[in-house]
This record gives C-alpha cells, sequence and structure tokens, in this order.
C-alpha cells in the first residue's frame, strides 16, 4: 500500500509540474506586430519685452537738465523678456512723443498732452551715427526668459538728448519731463 501511495504522488506531482510548465509557457507567448499613431506639441507665441530708461548722466556724470544749447545727457535703457523662453532682440528706437498737432508739441511725461510753447522739434536725440527726434540703435541680443539686458550710457553707440537752442521763446518747456517712446524688433 505504501508502494501505491508513492506512486500515486509521484503522479500527482509530475501532473503538477507538466501543468505548471503549460501555464508558465502560455503565460510567455506574444504576437508581434507594428503599430502608427500621432501626437502634437504647442508651441507658444513670442511675448513683448518691456523697456526702461535708465537714469539720465551729463557726459557719464550727474544729470543736470536740459537747457536751450545746453550740454546732452547721456541715457541708456533696460530690456526685460518676460517670457519663458528666449526671445531675440535686433533694434531698439527711441523717439521723442508728440501730440501730431502743427507745430507738433513735446509730450509731458507726467499728463500726456502736448506742452504749450515746447515744440517736440527742439529735443534732439543721437547715437553715435544718427541725430533726429527718433534713433534706432543695435541690440542684436537673445534675451534669455526672465532675463534682461542693459544698454548703458556708455554703449559704444551712446545715446543721448540734447535740446536745442531755437530763435524762440522756449520757456514752455520749463520744468517739464518730455515723454520718450521705446520700441524693438
Amino acid at each position: 500500500m505504501h508502494a501505491f501511495r508513492t506512486k500515486k504522488r509521484l503522479a500527482i506531482g509530475a501532473g503538477i509540474a507538466v501543468l505548471s510548465l503549460g501555464l508558465g509557457t502560455a503565460a510567455y507567448a506574444y504576437f508581434t506586430t507594428t503599430g502608427t499613431g500621432n501626437g502634437t506639441a504647442v508651441v507658444g507665441t513670442s511675448t513683448g519685452v518691456t523697456i526702461a530708461q535708465d537714469a539720465f548722466t551729463a557726459n557719464g556724470g550727474t544729470s543736470v537738465p536740459l537747457t536751450p544749447g545746453g550740454p546732452s545727457q547721456g541715457f541708456g535703457f533696460t530690456i526685460t523678456n518676460p517670457s519663458t523662453g528666449h526671445q531675440r532682440v535686433n533694434t531698439a528706437t527711441v523717439a521723442v512723443m508728440d501730440d501730431a498737432a502743427t507745430p507738433a508739441l513735446a509730450l509731458d511725461q507726467a499728463t500726456n498732452t502736448g506742452i504749450v510753447g515746447c515744440e517736440a522739434s527742439w529735443f534732439v536725440l543721437a547715437n553715435a551715427t544718427d541725430t533726429g527726434s527718433s534713433v534706432t540703435v543695435s541690440v542684436g541680443q537673445d534675451i534669455a526668459a526672465g532675463s534682461t539686458y542693459d544698454y548703458q550710457w556708455d554703449h559704444a553707440a551712446p545715446l543721448s538728448i540734447s535740446m536745442t537752442n531755437a530763435a524762440a521763446n522756449q520757456d514752455g518747456c520749463k520744468g517739464h519731463t518730455i515723454k520718450l517712446a521705446y520700441t524693438s524688433n
């Protein structure tokens, strides 16, 4: 009887082993195939940079107010990139703002209105190669996200503003702050 039990146990054990191998092999069976699919990635747009004027300086020293025929005032500006990516700024233009009347009056910074008796043409902007009521300077900078670029008054092509000595009463300009506008490409 003992031999019968041993044979029975062996038969059951062998059956379980064969069944386990069969199930194990079935678990590893698979087909190979190919496939295709699509996805998307959204590209953002540019964000306008901000340009803030730095303080005026008289030939690199302390600023003095503009006067007819007086010294020019050097100045710079800071460009800030608020975007989440790099943005390139090639040029920046600064211009004396006017009210578009005839003659064009300089705009007051505080009131954004034309200053009576103060013509915009009396203010001359200059850089190393250009003068006029507006000038463009080369920036040529790739500005990283959240970073700034400083165009200083002592740059190789410095910016300055002066007031011409016109053959007219220029008292209307006294005590005003002339508004300048900045643009970039």
